[in-house]
């Protein structure tokens, strides 16, 4: 009861609010520290599952240094705090399954490097390393010798560097495509009319993001919810933040199309206004047309565990 009388309070705050004043900013500003630290998603469509698990945990950027990529004759881009968040994810879609890591400042969301190993009927690694001028991309791939070996020892088949395009040379933070649920719960995004802008380097394009609050709609929900030792289901519908992401190429015309957890454009991410958890991510999959990946599972710190 305490949290529907609260959705419905917010929701005639943010009408409100949206309807005298917004705010918009641009890439940089500090974000929060997220309010979870593990998020699960789901969809099922008639034989073909979806899901994706992503956790994050913060790091020491020495324990880490020693994976990363040190191109000869290139100038990697080096933390500048001894702390980094690491963002891990795994994702299947029917017989294809990708993981991946990514290596964040906690300052302001920039991705050092990130690393996708992918499996399907091929299996490859592709890493990418931030560098002062570009990026570095390694595309790796077993020989019959190497099945057995870690993905870091695979032979590599090629290698390139993206310089930068003029647009990008105030060098904003360069996030991932997944980075991105990271930024929407971490960011300024409250009410109608806010925006938040961010810069993406996804396999060979570089974009430019717009994550706008466009409306509040409530969504029907069905997690879990833990923190500490405590578990909740939570059902109760969400009047959510509506945060539509507005994809523009920076520099060239784009080679691929953005997508977020299989999903591709127009993409929208339902935000709950109270907890900050990401509880919907829509657009369109391969073989199901618009679709809606739901939150089925969360773990928050404990100090959130009294929130509604």
């Amino acid at each position: 009861m305490l949290r529907s009388l609260l959705q419905v309070g917010l929701l005639a705050l943010a009408l409100t609010q949206g309807a005298v004043g917004s705010s918009s900013v641009l890439a940089g500003q500090q974000p929060a520290t997220p309010p979870w630290t593990e998020l699960a998603y789901a969809k099922n469509y008639l034989w073909l599952k979806a899901s994706t698990s992503l956790s994050l945990s913060p790091v020491t950027a020495a324990s880490v240094a020693d994976t990363w990529l040190s191109p000869e004759r290139m100038k990697p881009v080096c933390p500048g705090g001894d702390t980094l968040w690491q963002l891990r994810v795994q994702s299947q879609l029917g017989n294809s399954r990708e993981q991946v890591s990514i290596w964040m400042d906690p300052d302001n969301l920039q991705v050092y490097q990130r690393s996708r190993i992918s499996e399907g009927k091929q299996r490859r690694m592709k890493q990418y390393r931030l560098l002062e001028q570009g990026i570095y991309r390694v595309r790796r791939e077993p020989l019959a010798a190497e099945r057995g070996l870690s993905p870091e020892l695979w032979s590599k088949s090629s290698a390139m560097q993206r310089l930068f395009p003029e647009a990008l040379s105030a060098s904003p933070p360069l996030l991932s495509p997944y980075a991105l649920l990271v930024a929407v719960s971490s960011g300024p995004l409250n009410k109608l009319g806010d925006s938040w802008t961010q810069y993406l380097y996804t396999d060979v394009d570089y974009l430019r993001v717009e994550m706008a609050v466009t409306g509040v709609e409530e969504v029907a929900v069905d997690y879990r919810l833990l923190s500490g030792n405590t578990t909740r289901e939570v059902k109760e519908p969400v009047a959510a933040l509506v945060v539509s992401l507005q994809v523009q190429p920076v520099g060239a015309a784009p080679e691929d199309e953005f997508e977020l957890m299989g999903l591709t454009g127009p993409v929208s991410i339902l935000l709950d206004p109270v907890i900050g958890l990401p509880l919907q991510i829509r657009g369109t999959a391969p073989r199901m047309g618009e679709t809606a990946i739901d939150l089925i599972r969360a773990v928050i710190p404990d100090r959130r565990a009294t929130l509604p």
